[in-house]
């Protein structure tokens, strides 16, 4: 996520289920897949926050919840606005989930659009800075290497242990250029503990039912592009819902697409690449 600079993955887990038949020694047991996403904080080095509960719940009471696959995930700029050409446009960052249902060769696979929005929010008391206590912590500053900084091109950033900083005179010319980029990191991550404590949530915003699932996403001129089984899909956020501009018939399901300013490159499985060009002018 470019605003709060963290980090989106993507985790699976198992879990067995009953069959409807009786068990045999060496039958394989029936296992169910259950996704959910975290938000890892590489300023503290620890997820902030978990979204979970991925299932499609069918219209009828008899039917049970569908598990669903989350099959891509994207960081997106998105255009908030009434209509195409509005001159009133608002940008907001958001990460945008395609997801999909493997339900056997007999059921068709349907899945859903999910926005989430990252907010962040002020912690409940202040950071234990002990290195015992707190194990979410991946570096640390004692009294000795407060008292050992380097010179000011490396942004005086204290150095963790002696061998480190023998490590840093003895190097060369790029070496020492990788070591400065790597303290001011470290000094980027002690001024977020001290003067911002921060904690990042993902909050759902929007979720679209679509009746194939979604196995590519991205965003062009801050349009929602996805690809829907044989489709290509361009949808609006007006601020409340996602609103079909336009869409396209590929010829077979791509499961990757790239956004070159206005080109659109996807690929699939068998036939390769296809390049397409969204024109705002006409659709406004």
């Amino acid at each position: 996520h470019v605003q709060s600079g963290t980090y989106l993955l993507v985790m699976s887990r198992y879990k067995y289920i009953a069959g409807t038949e009786m068990p045999k020694p060496r039958d394989i047991r029936p296992i169910e897949t259950y996704f959910e996403c975290r938000l890892f904080n590489p300023y503290k080095w620890r997820f902030d926050d978990r979204l979970s509960d991925f299932i499609i719940h069918q219209k009828t009471e008899e039917s049970l919840p569908i598990s669903e696959h989350i099959l891509c995930a994207k960081s997106v700029t998105v255009q908030e606005a009434s209509k195409i050409g509005s001159q009133t446009v608002v940008n907001k960052n958001m990460i945008v989930l395609g997801t999909g249902t493997n339900q056997g060769e007999d059921m068709a696979s349907i899945g859903r659009i999910v926005l989430l929005e990252i907010i962040p929010e002020k912690e409940v008391g202040e950071l234990n800075t002990s290195i015992h206590d707190d194990n979410e912590r991946f570096y640390h500053r004692t009294r000795k290497n407060q008292q050992m900084l380097l010179a000011d091109d490396t942004m005086e950033v204290s150095l963790e242990s002696d061998a480190l900083y023998d490590m840093y005179r003895t190097a060369n010319a790029v070496q020492r250029d990788y070591y400065r980029h790597e303290f001011a990191y470290y000094k980027k991550c002690m001024q977020q503990d001290k003067t911002c404590n921060i904690r990042y949530r993902m909050h759902f915003v929007f979720a679209r039912r679509e009746r194939a699932a979604i196995t590519a996403i991205n965003c062009v001129n801050g349009l929602i592009v996805a690809a829907i089984g044989p489709k290509l899909l361009l949808f609006r956020w007006d601020g409340t819902q996602l609103i079909g501009t336009a869409f396209l018939d590929t010829r077979i399901h791509c499961h990757s697409i790239l956004v070159l300013k206005n080109f659109l490159l996807t690929a699939d499985i068998f036939q390769g690449l296809d390049l397409y060009h969204w024109e705002q002018e006409i659709a406004a």
